[in-house]
């Protein structure tokens, strides 16, 4: 790396070292994405101070009701709890809650949040006015404390968040195998100084300290890319509270998504992040790491095909609450006040293939698949995302618990010859060779390939699959995350 093997390993450890016993963890939950129009209806914390969730009363019967019909998740009882607060009038006034939240925080507390502008524009929504005085006097950071907007990182960190944000953008472009090389260096040296300046700040104990767990999910996906443990392609990939609490821990679990849930799950997710990293770093990964990288692999190109089809939705579901999407620059990250606008969703989602074109999603062709949309209505193209992000999401859930077959591997690596009743045996094999590489990171074992091919040949019942419809089954679920970050500034 560029900065040497020793500083790496020193600036990380200190990072992960006075993060240890200083480290709160906050996540909100909230009825949409609009902080103007949604709200929150809970708030938890974990770490320094213990675990608490905080139900918050919701601004009116409607909106409340509203919440409740809106099964953003699929899960079976989402709301149960929040439901019985509100009955048992337990709720609190969303000013209460945020105080509450933010009792334990200190001069030397380091906040820790999942995605640092979805929360910060939420939170900085509610302590506008009068609420959370003494809360603002804690982070000196808050680039505009009056407005609340309080959870923000030094200029030091943001400027190199920024720089990395650009080199992945060029990443995305670039095919020439050496150049890519070069390119990744850079991004993965620019994240380990990103982690040294946010442990400068840890060190000044003049204030709260706010970490985004994106920051540090890319650090380690950029220094494993340069292991070869993962693909250059999906440094980008896999950023989710979910996906890595699946990845990190080897089990699917049921979700939960609750408020302090979600904030147990980010401390646990960094802890251990941080011994990936050094281990990385100094090349010392266990067996079991080397299981957890090779499950990481395998799904991150369906991670990535669910974030290119949410970027899709979010991007849509924009026009079709505001009339109309930016048009963001990928090459010039922050706030875009001059950027392009359209109401057209088929200019709009050509601008999102544009940033997936070489992103390595699997199981899709991006723009093929854009323009299967063509004619539809805008709530049929809503629609038929939603239902098209549920199975990209089990598609990439099953990798991670290992639980594919060889019929559904041989399926996803020939995603356009499903219908097709006879296959040439030449199409076989080209598309085993599909499935088990992985561009400039693949390797094939070809002996135990050359086996997988003649068990295929000759069962009978996986040709049969190719000649049959299928017909799948969304749950319809609605992620915040988007990968293309189009709605962050």
């Amino acid at each position: 790396m560029g900065n040497g093997k020793n500083n790496t390993t020193n600036s990380s450890s200190s990072f992960f070292a006075q993060a240890k016993d200083r480290l709160q963890s906050i996540d909100i939950e909230t009825s949409g994405l609009d902080e103007k129009k949604n709200f929150i209806w809970s708030m938890g914390r974990a770490g320094k101070g213990g675990t608490k969730e905080f139900f918050v009363t919701p601004p009116s019967e409607k909106e409340y009701q509203s919440l409740l019909d809106n099964k953003i998740f699929n899960i079976e009882g989402y709301h149960d709890a929040y439901k019985e607060s509100v009955r048992t009038a337990k709720d609190v006034p969303l000013n209460k809650a945020i105080n509450s939240l933010f009792d334990q925080v200190d001069k030397e507390s380091i906040i820790l949040v999942q995605n640092l502008n979805f929360e910060n524009k939420f939170i900085g929504e509610a302590l506008r006015g009068d609420a959370g005085k003494n809360i603002k006097d804690m982070f000196p950071d808050a680039k505009d404390p009056s407005s609340g907007r309080i959870l923000n990182t030094s200029k030091e960190v943001t400027d190199l968040r920024h720089k990395a944000m650009r080199k992945e953008a060029l990443l995305g472009r670039t095919k020439n195998p050496e150049a890519r090389k070069n390119i990744l260096n850079d991004i993965s040296s620019t994240y380990n100084k990103l982690l040294g300046e946010y442990d400068s700040s840890f060190r000044r104990k003049s204030g709260a300290v706010t970490v985004e767990l994106m920051d540090v999910s890319k650090a380690m996906f950029s220094l494993a890319a340069q292991k070869n443990q993962v693909s250059s392609q999906h440094i980008g990939s896999g950023l989710t509270v979910d996906f890595l609490k699946k990845a990190l821990f080897a089990g699917t679990g049921a979700e939960k998504h609750t408020a302090a849930a979600d904030a147990e799950d980010q401390i646990k997710i960094f802890n251990r992040m941080g011994q990936l990293y050094r281990k990385l770093d100094t090349n010392t990964l266990s067996g079991e790491d080397l299981k957890t990288f090779a499950r990481i692999k395998a799904a991150q190109p369906f991670e990535s095909s669910r974030q290119f089809i949410s970027g899709l939705r979010n991007t849509l579901e924009e026009i079709q609450n505001k009339g109309y999407t930016k048009l963001l620059d990928p090459e010039l990250v922050g706030y875009q006040p001059k950027a392009k606008v359209t109401a057209d969703p088929e200019k709009a989602r050509a601008h999102v293939v544009e940033r997936y074109i070489n992103r390595g999603t699997k199981g899709l062709d991006v723009e093929n698949f854009s323009n299967e949309m063509n004619g539809k209505k805008l709530d049929e193209q809503i629609s038929f995302l939603k239902n098209q992000e549920a199975i990209f999401k089990d598609k990439s859930t099953r990798r991670l618990a290992g639980t594919v077959g060889m019929a559904e591997q041989v399926r996803d690596a020939m995603p356009n010859m499903k219908h097709k009743k006879k296959i040439a045996g030449g199409l076989l094999a080209a598309s085993l060779y599909a499935m088990t590489s992985n561009g400039e990171d693949g390797k094939i074992d070809f002996e135990e390939k050359k086996q997988e091919m003649m068990y295929a040949r000759s069962n009978d019942r996986t040709f049969s699959m190719y000649s049959k419809p299928e017909v799948y089954h969304g749950t319809g679920l609605y992620l915040w995350e988007n990968a293309t970050r189009h709605h962050e500034y």
